[in-house]
């Protein structure tokens, strides 16, 4: 394609281009896509900060010292209800 052809290829497509731009505004369509635009970028930072929230860093238990707070409470329970058990069973012994 020689120098000439290519310029006027480019300006056809550039008037092309201006023609389609034209009707898009005469429909009123570039105000949509600007619209549902913003509504994909804010549903997908929503999207990215919902799964930012919902992952907790991991912590190996023995880093965590004794473990979860839940679990030292199942353990705290556990020891008080075999303490009173045997204490318990120690007074019917009497």
């Amino acid at each position: 394609m020689s120098k000439v052809e290519g310029s006027k290829y480019e300006e056809l497509r550039m008037q092309r281009i201006s023609e389609n731009q034209a009707k898009i505004e005469a429909l009123g369509l570039s105000k949509l896509v600007t619209i549902f635009k913003d509504k994909i970028q804010k549903a997908k930072k929503k999207d990215k900060k919902k799964a930012n929230d919902d992952v907790e860093d991991y912590v190996p238990e023995y880093e965590r010292g004794l473990g979860s707070k839940s679990s030292n409470i199942t353990w705290m329970t556990n020891l008080m209800s075999l303490l009173l058990q045997m204490i318990l069973s120690h007074g019917k012994e009497r």
